[in-house]
C-alpha cells in the first residue's frame, strides 16, 4: 500500500455555536492553525506554540477581548476589526514586528489612535523567541 495522504490525519475542523462568549485556548508543539473567529463573541484567546504558525481573524468584542500569544519560533498573523480599538504589548527577543495602523507609545506598547476613548477593545500580548508577528486591521 502507498503512504499517500497519511499526513492529512492531523487536520481538525471545528464548528462553533455563535451564541456563547468563547475562551479559546490552543497549545501547539509544531503545526499550523487558521481560525476565523470574526463571527463569534470571544472574551479571550490564548495561543501557545513551539515551531508554529498561527493565523487568527478576530471579530468585534462584546467589550474587551484579551489575546495572549507565547511562541518559540513562529509566525503569527492576527487580523482585528477597524471598529475595535487595539493595544499590542510585545515581549520578545529577536522577533520582527509589522503593526500597520498602530502607533508606538512611550511605554513601548502599540495602539490604535482611538484606544483610550473606545468602548470595544482588543488587548494583545505577544511573547516570543524568534518570531514574526503581524497584526493588521480589516
Amino acid at each position: 500500500g502507498g503512504g499517500k495522504g497519511r499526513f492529512l490525519a492531523n487536520t481538525a475542523e471545528l464548528k462553533l455555536n455563535s451564541n456563547p462568549i468563547w475562551d479559546v485556548n490552543i497549545e501547539l508543539g509544531a503545526g499550523e492553525t487558521n481560525f476565523d473567529l470574526s463571527a463569534f463573541k470571544v472574551a479571550s484567546v490564548s495561543l501557545e506554540g513551539g515551531a508554529a504558525s498561527f493565523e487568527v481573524k478576530l471579530g468585534l468584542p462584546e467589550t474587551t477581548t484579551e489575546v495572549s500569544v507565547e511562541t518559540g519560533v513562529a509566525e503569527v498573523d492576527l487580523a482585528v476589526p477597524t471598529a475595535a480599538a487595539c493595544r499590542i504589548t510585545v515581549d520578545s527577543g529577536l522577533s520582527s514586528k509589522d503593526f500597520a495602523g498602530f502607533e508606538k507609545q512611550s511605554d513601548g506598547t502599540y495602539t490604535t489612535e482611538n484606544y483610550n476613548s473606545a468602548a470595544k477593545k482588543i488587548n494583545i500580548r505577544l511573547t516570543g523567541g524568534i518570531s514574526d508577528f503581524k497584526v493588521h486591521r480589516y
